[in-house]
């Protein structure tokens, strides 16, 4: 993996909102100006039945998901892993939390980009827990947690504070520089409990979705 080339083709960009979770505007959705795949009007929030959740749970919460759980590892059943969306409400923390690999319990949700396989993939992490910050975990060959390393995104915005019941967004989109991973988009949460939708760009060629097995438990999770 070339990590230069990769970093370079990163662009992330967070706004605070008040816009409704289930009645994305329009013009608030085009968040991506730089990135080559764009996040458009035509393309709907992702629904629960194309989540393949391999660890954890995702709940239908009316017109919108909801994650109630310690630790969530899902992707999309369908092409597109460029470019992506997230419009969450964050509900405070699960009753429990749950310790990474590594022993650090953190606070943070966020993308998953071209996610081949729980070893292979590119994250724009949101940590809400003190030091706010924005971070770029991407992974290649190895697994566990030695295989990540944090890389700087070509352009990324300043993140507001988040507390209880506040309405963010968090984007991020790969560029046509970033080809040495292959796979879907999809979602990622430790220890938060949001309300979300989740709007992925789909490639003009984009078919049926796929129906490729949905793997479960702790070897699958990334």
């Amino acid at each position: 993996m070339q990590t230069g080339n990769r970093a370079a083709a990163i662009c992330i960009r967070t706004r605070r909102t008040r816009t409704a979770l289930g009645r994305i505007a329009p013009s608030s959705v085009a968040l991506f100006a730089v990135a080559t795949a764009l996040v458009t009007a035509n393309d709907e929030p992702v629904p629960r039945s194309s989540h393949c959740v391999t660890e954890g749970a995702v709940a239908e919460h009316g017109h919108t998901l909801l994650i109630d759980v310690p630790k969530m590892r899902a992707h999309v059943n369908h092409p597109g892993g460029d470019s992506e969306e997230l419009l969450f409400t964050y509900l405070g923390a699960p009753a429990q939390q749950a310790a990474l690999g590594s022993g650090a319990v953190r606070e943070q949700l966020g993308l998953k980009l071209r996610a081949a396989d729980a070893c292979n993939l590119v994250y724009v992490m949101w940590r809400l827990a003190s030091p706010e910050k924005l971070v770029v975990p991407v992974s290649s060959t190895e697994c566990g947690n030695r295989g990540y390393r944090n890389v700087k995104p070509r352009f990324s915005t300043a993140i507001p504070h988040v507390t209880q019941a506040d309405t963010h967004r968090l984007g991020g989109s790969l560029g046509p520089d970033a080809t040495a991973l292959q796979g879907p988009a999809g979602v990622r949460s430790d220890n938060v409990r949001p309300e979300f939708e989740l709007n992925v760009a789909r490639p003009a060629s984009a078919g049926a979705e796929s129906t490729a097995r949905c793997p479960k438990g702790a070897e699958q999770s990334d």
